[in-house]
């Protein structure tokens, strides 16, 4: 289960419930190839905000931070996976925008790599 800390910001929540999800519902009324161009057009639109935000206000992150950015970010892309506003045929194109792999290049300069077992076994640190 889920600990608090694996919860995710409620700015982010607050993103999703009162701007994603009402322009999703709101997509979904109008000609299907309306929704193909706007879909990806908002989810970019709401995400890249976030990101130009940190950018320009040179957000100084902590490890903390970096990892409450990645629930955050881990939060959007599965909320676009499972909700039912989003078409099923549109999900994983969704998930995949060019905007998740640009705010997963800034989590990887913020976060420490993560090491595989067999490179955790294969440490030449002694066991102490």
């Amino acid at each position: 289960s889920a600990g608090v800390r694996d919860a995710p910001d409620l700015y982010m929540q607050r993103l999703v419930d009162d701007i994603l999800a009402p322009a999703c519902q709101t997509i979904a009324h109008g000609p299907p190839q309306s929704g193909e161009e706007l879909l990806p057009r908002v989810v970019t639109v709401i995400l890249e905000a976030l990101l130009q935000h940190l950018l320009r206000i040179k957000a100084r992150i902590s490890l903390q931070g970096a990892q409450r950015l990645q629930n955050d970010v881990d939060y959007a892309r599965n909320w676009i996976q499972t909700s039912p506003l989003v078409p099923r045929a549109r999900m994983r194109e969704l998930a995949s925008l060019s905007v998740f792999t640009r705010l997963g290049h800034v989590l990887s300069l913020l976060l420490p790599p993560r090491l595989l077992p067999e490179q955790i076994s294969e440490s030449p640190l002694p066991d102490a």
